[in-house]
């Protein structure tokens, strides 16, 4: 007998499980994979069942460990059910406890799903407009001299234009957007050194020149200054940006 004629006595069949496909195999294959599906997606779609939101009676298919203790099909559902209820006091406390000091892996996560929306343009509008962002005293008066001096440069800081680069997204006080320029107003007690250099470094790896100006440099230098400083800037002339000209 061929060594091919061998090989066909071997062969056998089987039913997928899923689809109920028929399909041939050897018998040396059924040893090793005990094979039982036709294919990958239906391996995966065995594993899967129905599961109904208990609000809007929504039928998805979903894998059966993700169903364990789920009640609702998506947020917005979750939340019409919880509007108007208030949480008791047990789990006020516990809510509490676990914002205190979140683990390494719930910050990842949430440091993850915060960069997800921030890429979704519709998510992140909603974000921008609950955060009901308003100029500081110190970004006033760089509005107020730059209207005063018809600077090309646009207030941003209420979210309406974002500068998405590798990592993160940011939301800039002023721009330029015919010249990719970007100005900072930092305040002393918010920011930090660190934080302002990563995100100046990501607007320039982009393409991005920044102008970062300080809440005690706004403080101390009068409007004619400043106006000064930031056309020295928009025209590129980086030896006028220096501070202590202006003294």
């Amino acid at each position: 007998m061929s060594k091919s004629a061998e090989r066909n006595l071997l062969k056998k069949e089987f039913f997928c499980n899923n689809c109920g496909d028929l399909l041939e195999f050897y018998d040396s294959t059924d040893k090793r994979h005990n094979l039982r599906y036709c294919s990958s997606e239906c391996w995966l779609n065995s594993r899967k069942v129905d599961f109904a939101c208990q609000f809007c009676g929504r039928v998805i298919r979903l894998a059966k460990c993700l169903t364990i203790n789920k009640k609702f099909c998506s947020r917005e559902c979750y939340g019409k059910v919880r509007k108007g209820k208030k949480l008791s006091e047990e789990h006020r406390r516990k809510i509490g406890e676990a914002n205190k000091n979140p683990s390494a892996e719930t910050r990842r996560k949430m440091s993850k799903r915060m960069i997800k929306d921030w890429q979704n343009p519709e998510r992140r509008k909603k974000l921008i407009e609950s955060l009901n962002i308003r100029p500081t005293r110190i970004v006033s008066k760089i509005i107020d001299v730059i209207h005063s001096n018809k600077l090309p440069f646009k207030y941003v800081g209420d979210g309406k234009f974002v500068i998405i680069t590798k990592k993160r997204t940011y939301i800039p006080d002023f721009v330029h957007v015919s010249k990719k320029q970007v100005i900072e107003c930092n305040g002393d007690y918010w920011h930090n050194y660190e934080k302002d250099n990563a995100k100046t470094k990501g607007y320039r790896s982009i393409g991005w020149r920044v102008l970062n100006l300080t809440g005690s440099e706004i403080n101390e230098l009068d409007n004619r200054n400043l106006a000064k400083i930031i056309s020295a800037f928009e025209s590129g002339k980086n030896r006028l940006l220096r501070k202590e000209n202006y003294k």
